[in-house]
């Protein structure tokens, strides 16, 4: 009864017809990508993935740097719940905690936090799909349904929207504000555009097509499952995830040129 209910509230904000206020958001600054794009995050060669697609890597230094530009004014619902202090077992930082700690991570910093995140974020990214937008379910996955089949980069799945309340308001915004998913970012240098349908229909169907369109969604939707559940992701739970400190300090250097307007 539960899933029904959640379904059925996505489904309303959806198809909701309005204006979703937005925080300060930086245009698509050259400065930014040309940091990412020289970075040694963007010329890393991850575990058993390899290079990612430097799309990726300038699209998530662009996702990070509207967070960013979000702490300095009003926080959303989801930046609140990325910057959180640690929370308990569901929470990926505190999984990575003794990583945190070796690169010299500050945890009781909310900029700190927001940062490691978005650089663990980096690598759950890599081991789910490569860097690829556009990547759909796992074929692998048994007995999957629409709201169960995961896809996009982060291979988040519709019933994972009950987790937090940051996640529908997340659907509605982007949905109400298309023109902010950065899909031509984050697709650049994707060496293959996968063409796998989606599976079933209704809003399962619906978010799976749509995460796998509007990255800059996936990206917010991710992080925060990371800090509120974490067992949504096999790879955080087997820790495989890569914790890469380069891609925290190319999004520091992100930090020192976003220009944050309201």
């Amino acid at each position: 009864m539960k899933i029904i209910i959640v379904m059925i509230l996505a489904l309303t904000l959806l198809l909701a017809i309005g204006t979703v206020p937005q925080s300060a958001t930086p245009q698509v600054d050259s400065r930014i990508v040309d940091i990412a794009a020289r970075s040694d995050c963007a010329s890393h060669r991850w575990n058993n993935r390899g290079r990612a697609p430097v799309g990726y890597i300038k699209g998530m230094a662009v996702m990070y740097a509207k967070s960013f530009c979000d702490t300095k004014g009003s926080p959303s619902t989801a930046l609140t719940v990325m910057t959180q202090a640690l929370q308990g077992a569901q929470d990926s930082l505190v999984r990575y905690q003794d990583e945190l700690v070796a690169n010299g991570v500050d945890v009781k910093r909310d900029i700190e936090r927001l940062r490691a995140l978005y650089t663990l974020g980096i690598g759950q990214g890599m081991r789910e799909s490569s860097g690829n937008t556009t990547e759909g379910r796992d074929i692998r996955a048994k007995h999957p349904s629409a709201s169960s089949a995961e896809a996009g980069i982060f291979q988040t799945s519709f019933d994972s929207l009950s987790r937090s309340p940051a996640l529908p308001k997340l659907l509605e915004q982007y949905h109400a504000h298309t023109g902010d998913c950065r899909l031509e970012v984050f697709k650049e240098g994707i060496r293959r555009v996968s063409t796998r349908p989606v599976l079933g229909s209704g809003p399962g169907a619906e978010f799976q097509r749509f995460t796998r369109q509007c990255p800059a969604l996936a990206t917010e939707y991710a992080l925060v499952l990371l800090r509120v559940n974490r067992r949504h992701f096999g790879p955080i739970i087997r820790k495989e995830t890569e914790y890469f400190q380069p891609c925290n300090e190319m999004l520091k250097q992100v930090e020192s040129v976003a220009t944050c307007t309201p």
